[in-house]
Parts: C-alpha cells; sequence; structure tokens
C-alpha cells in the first residue's frame, strides 16, 4: 500500500488514478474535502480514523497540501461507505457534500479530471512555493532533537494556564486553573523551522512526553494553585507511574480535573474507564474537552459518564436553527456539568447564562478575571492586558515584573460586581 504524505502527493495521485484504471471492479475512490473546515488542524486523527475503518481494503492514500485527501480502496460496498460518511459526518462534522464517492466502473473519468487539475495546480504553483522557506516535516531525527533540547530548557517557560469560573448571581467563583504546555512556544524556542504537526505519531509521541514532563513539575503546579489543577493529559498518560506519582505529590486541599479528548476515548475505552474509576476513587474528576455543539446530537455522552463535558462554542454567533439544536442535544445532561470554553463574546456568555449554563472559560472570561486581579491591586502602574498575560505564568520575566506576583494565583470568589 502506498502512503503518499508528501508535497508531490498531488502529482502521484495522478499517476496511480493511470496505473489503477483497470483495477476491476469494487475499487473506488472516496474524497474529502476539507479545505477550509476545522478538520485541518487535527488531520492526522481523521486520516488515522479512515484508515481504521476501510482496514484492508485500502489500497492507497493521498493526503494533498490543500487539505483535501483521498482514500482508494477495493471491494466498496455501499454499507461501507455508508457507515463511513456517518461516522465523519458525527465525529468530525464534516457535511456531507464534503464526502464524495468515485466508483472506477463508473465515475473514472471524472475523478481523473480532478487528479489531473490537481496536478497542474501543483505544477503551476510548485516554483513559485520553492522560493518561499517553508517547514520541514517532523522526522524522527528531528524529534529525537526536540526532545532532548526540551530537556534542557525549564518546562515552566512554555507553561500556561486559564481560570476557569462559576458564575452565580452576581458573583464569580474560579473553580480551576487548566496548566498546558504553548506548543506554540515550543515550536518558536525549540523547533522553529520544523512543522511538529506534520506527523501524526511523532506529535503523539511529543505529547506524551510533554505530559510525562508535565507532571514531573508538580510541586509547582501546587505551589501556585490554591482548589483545583486542570490537566489535558492522553489517555495513556493516566495510567503510567508518573500520574500516579502525581497524585501523591497532590495536597489534601487541592484537587485534581484530568481533561481527555473524546477521539482517545473512543479509541481505547477499556483505558478510559479505568482512569475514571481511579480519578474517582482518589477524590479527582475526569473531563471530556473540546466537544463541538453537534456532538451533543449524535453522540450519547452520558454513557461516558463524565463528571465533566466542555463544550467548545463556535466563533461566529449561532443561527436560532443551531440554537435550537444545541439547547436539544445538552437536555439530557446536567447543565451544572457543562462548561462552556472558548467565551469570547458577551453574546456567548449571555446564550449559555439563559440555557442553565453556569461555568465558563475563554478570553472574556479571562479579562473579567484580570479585571478583578487589578481592582485588588493597589497600583495602576500596569494594564489589563499586562496584568492577564502575568497571570497565565507561574514562572518568567513577564510574570516576574508584577509587584504583587501572591494576587496572580488568587482563584477568585466572590469578587465580581457583574450582573448576569
Amino acid at each position: 500500500m502506498v502512503d503518499s504524505k508528501s508535497n508531490i502527493a498531488e502529482l502521484e495521485f495522478y499517476d496511480a488514478l493511470a496505473r489503477l484504471r483497470n483495477a476491476g471492479m469494487g475499487v473506488a475512490a472516496i474524497y474529502f474535502t476539507l479545505k477550509d473546515t476545522d478538520i485541518v488542524d487535527q488531520k492526522p486523527n481523521f486520516i488515522s480514523a479512515i484508515q481504521k475503518l476501510v482496514a484492508d481494503k485500502l489500497m492507497e492514500y493521498f493526503d494533498f497540501q490543500s487539505g483535501d485527501c483521498v482514500f482508494i480502496c477495493k471491494n466498496m460496498a455501499p454499507s461501507l461507505f455508508a457507515s463511513i460518511q456517518d461516522y465523519v459526518t458525527k465525529l468530525f462534522l464534516l457535511s456531507a457534500e464534503k464526502i464524495r464517492l468515485f466508483r472506477f466502473e463508473s465515475d473514472f473519468e471524472s475523478l481523473l479530471r480532478i487528479a489531473r487539475n490537481i496536478r497542474d495546480k501543483h505544477q503551476t504553483t510548485d516554483k513559485v512555493e520553492k522560493k518561499e522557506q517553508k517547514d520541514l516535516p517532523l522526522s524522527p531525527e528531528y524529534l529525537d532533537a526536540i526532545l532532548h533540547n526540551i530537556m534542557g530548557f525549564n518546562i515552566l517557560h512554555f507553561l500556561r494556564r486559564q481560570e476557569a469560573v462559576r458564575l452565580s448571581g452576581k458573583a464569580v467563583e474560579g473553580i480551576f486553573y487548566e496548566y498546558f504546555t504553548s506548543i506554540g512556544e515550543i515550536k518558536k524556542q525549540i523547533a522553529p523551522k520544523v512543522d511538529i504537526l506534520s506527523n501524526k505519531w511523532l506529535f503523539q509521541y511529543l505529547s506524551r512526553f510533554l505530559d510525562l514532563r508535565m507532571l514531573s513539575i508538580a510541586k509547582d503546579l501546587f505551589m501556585h494553585t490554591k482548589k483545583c489543577v486542570s490537566l489535558n493529559l492522553n489517555i495513556e498518560t493516566l495510567s503510567t507511574f508518573e500520574f500516579d506519582n502525581f497524585l501523591d505529590q497532590k495536597p489534601d486541599n487541592v484537587s485534581l480535573i484530568a481533561e481527555v479528548q473524546l477521539f482517545d476515548i473512543i479509541e481505547n475505552p477499556k483505558a478510559y474507564c479505568r482512569a475514571r474509576d481511579l480519578l474517582r476513587r482518589t477524590g479527582n474528576k475526569i473531563l471530556i474537552d473540546s466537544l463541538q455543539p453537534i456532538s451533543f446530537n449524535y453522540i450519547d455522552l452520558n454513557k461516558y459518564d463524565a463528571d465533566f463535558y466542555k463544550l467548545l462554542m463556535p466563533i461566529r454567533d449561532m443561527n436560532d436553527d443551531e440554537s435550537e439544536m444545541l439547547k436539544l442535544g445538552m437536555s439530557t445532561i446536567d447543565p451544572e456539568k457543562i462548561i462552556m470554553m472558548r467565551v469570547e463574546k458577551k453574546n456567548t456568555l449571555i446564550w449559555g447564562l439563559e440555557n442553565n449554563i453556569t461555568r465558563f472559560q475563554g478570553y472574556l472570561i479571562d479579562d473579567l478575571v484580570a479585571s478583578a486581579c487589578k481592582k485588588r491591586c493597589s497600583l495602576e502602574t500596569c494594564s489589563k492586558r499586562e496584568c492577564r498575560a502575568r497571570k497565565e505564568r507561574i514562572w518568567g520575566k513577564i510574570r516576574e515584573a508584577c509587584e504583587h506576583p501572591e494576587l496572580l494565583d488568587e482563584i477568585f470568589e466572590n469578587n465580581l460586581g457583574i450582573s448576569a
């Protein structure tokens, strides 16, 4: 099987079709139009999912620079295509019109025209692209160098945090600090010329490595957190010695929330259940992160029995139909378990409050918290923007510029006079 993931996939696709023209009955290509969709940001997970669905029927696949991809398969039964289409529309929220099936016995010429257009466009722009410096794809050699360099860096340099709050009437109660490593900062400082997202498997290894580095600074996290620490971790990390050691170091007055991805849960449900039960036995909680609105309509989230579900709100305002659909999807889940993330506009916050959601996280919340911090500070020398940047760090020059760093670690309770 050919796995074409390079800047010449556009050329190899056309050549492959010419070679497979007479491949026989049942051969078909599934073309996914992913350009300008959110899936581009999770492309490795998408490709891995399709590979598992088609399994041994996969002959070749091509991943184009435009974001689109195509899978050529043998013995493509209508039922298999229907199941792929259903899976992708529900889990990855890709509309059905962006999933096209081309059967070689009836649609080959149409597919060949598409391949020819892709090839010709690539050849036209290739000379221009070569003039620009492009990031190098992540390779085992580059990954090894990145890991070695990370070991030499203070991981606190890459650490960021964001507070989540609960709104009740006119009061704001901080509920946890979510800590995460800044991939952008790691790339800038350690691998500025490497596309560290270009290889799913190598990036996943890097992600797990960063998990362990995060767990290794337990003392620093707990020193700067007075209530609850939230960490976004791979499910596999939750069964490691390092995670057990992290729990052992946790003070009794601080709790932990482990945030995991729905895709990881679907990939390894048994590991998820073990991790969830372990967390609860030790007085901690589990959260399913970054759930798109449509996930609440097409997936029975209650079967995962999580303590919290993070709703990833769209950047644009929802129309009436989308709003009603989301309300219906959330109706089976206790609103006290829902945390709205990416709250960037007042309209989003109001929508949540009107639908009995009280827990929020996002840039708008960051501004509210920074305003509260400045209100408690006696100095007028820093701006709200500076205060926010200092509050999201627990180490480094930006934080050290604050003359009252003890205020930066406060979890605020009943301190904002804002109206719901």
